[in-house]
């Protein structure tokens, strides 16, 4: 037995066109008593957004504004995990203290030298949370 099935129309994607990114919902009352993963972002649900370690820290920070996050992902140059970058990483001491330490001016930072490495990073099993 041969089903049949419409023809889909297609036309041209307009300029300017977006796309749907996925969103996951949180609640907005959390209990000591609610599972973890109701506060953690579940990234079965939401893209990761990530960036390299030697892109500048003012580029990472336009890049968290623009997809709406407070924390990237940096990976190296094999797509493996270097670290993290959170917004206060970059709005907190970590800028001040690297330009005391290297000198250099606030353009001259990059993701590298204020992240959180991957050997810093505790991470936990979800099946115990």
């Amino acid at each position: 037995m041969t089903i049949e099935y419409a023809e889909l129309k297609s036309m041209p994607l307009k300029t300017g066109s977006s796309y749907v990114r996925p969103v996951q919902d949180f609640a907005e009352r959390v209990n000591l008593s609610d599972p973890a993963t109701t506060v953690m972002t579940d990234l079965n649900k939401v893209s990761v957004v990530s960036v390299r370690a030697k892109t500048s820290m003012d580029r990472a920070n336009a890049k968290m504004i623009r997809y709406g996050v407070r924390m990237l992902l940096v990976l190296d140059d094999n797509e493996q995990v270097a670290g993290l970058l959170t917004a206060t990483d970059v709005l907190g001491e970590k800028p001040m203290h690297f330009l005391q330490n290297m000198g250099g001016t606030h353009a001259d930072i990059m993701v590298r030298d204020i992240m959180s490495t991957q050997r810093e990073l505790q991470v936990l099993k979800l099946e115990d949370v």
